[in-house]
């Protein structure tokens, strides 16, 4: 299996499930596996067109979106991996990662931007397409698109159909990589938003690095001494404990992981060791991070 034909699969099966949602301008927007799987398959014949086939590779440097997916999937539509060294195309997030791949543009064929802010009508080269002008391409295209049923590695699979997926880890490094195999085998819905939107989501699952878990408890501790006096001390009271109870979470933690986001939460994860008294912390309030990769 790889994240092409699962994808293409759940599309066939579930075509009008949702499969991801991204906060555009304040506001989320819905992508269906039918929707998903169309975009990536216009992406796949759109890089087939630019030159790209098995065995090539696709460079990806971007931050978590939807674009990131649809080009990993692409690239695994066509045989092709997604890789740095020796790529034949660039997706790349904006002017900064163009302007260095035009500085050492090596054997890339083309350069496929995703965000037009300083990117567009600024440079005079040949390399450069725009991620609508690829799917315009794509969509142009003759031939049929089958992925190959090569042997994959469905990381660490977790989650289902009914679970909200938030992860602040890339999706090109293997602990990343897990959320995209969630999503693609289990059908968890992935969301791509920013840290904020943790309350609006409530996921049932977040994937994270220490640095986020440990900018989450600082904000916490930040928000207790800001309290009133009552509240600090109900925090106090109940706070800091390795182990809950029902009456902590009845008067203290239901309402503190309803105000962070984690409601629902029931598996959480860390890319690398969380400092030992904020791990505490979680565990104290029902949390328990476990290794994410």
């Amino acid at each position: 299996m790889t994240l092409a034909t699962l994808v293409r699969d759940r599309a066939g099966r579930d075509p009008d499930r949702v499969a991801l949602r991204e906060k555009h301008r304040g506001i989320w927007r819905e992508i269906t596996w039918a929707r998903y799987w169309q975009t990536a398959r216009a992406v796949a014949l759109g890089l087939r067109a630019l030159g790209v086939g098995p065995g090539d590779r696709v460079a990806i440097r971007s931050q978590n979106r939807p674009e990131w997916l649809y080009a990993a999937v692409a690239a695994a539509a066509l045989g092709a991996t997604v890789a740095d060294d020796g790529a034949k195309v660039l997706v790349a997030e904006g002017q900064e990662q163009v302007d260095d791949a035009l500085a050492a543009p090596g054997g890339l064929l083309r350069i496929v931007y995703l965000d037009k802010a300083g990117v567009w009508n600024k440079y005079d080269s040949g390399l450069l397409l725009s991620f609508g002008e690829l799917l315009e391409v794509g969509r142009g295209a003759e031939g049929e698109m089958e992925p190959p049923d090569a042997a994959g590695d469905p990381a660490t699979p977790i989650g289902g159909p009914r679970d909200l997926l938030v992860s602040r880890l890339p999706l090109g490094e293997p602990a990343g990589a897990v959320a995209a195999w969630a999503n693609a085998a289990n059908g968890a819905v992935l969301h791509f938003g920013a840290p904020e939107d943790l309350r609006e989501v409530q996921p049932t699952i977040l994937l994270a690095g220490p640095e986020d878990w440990t900018g989450l408890h600082a904000g916490i501790e930040a928000r207790v001494a800001g309290a009133s006096r009552l509240k600090r001390a109900n925090a106090r009271l109940w706070l800091h404990r390795e182990r809950g109870s029902a009456l902590g979470w009845l008067l203290c933690h239901r309402a503190l992981r309803e105000r962070i986001g984690l409601r629902h939460l029931r598996h959480a994860g860390s890319a690398g060791p969380v400092p030992p008294e904020v791990r505490r912390f979680f565990q104290g309030i029902g949390v328990t991070i476990e290794d994410a990769t």
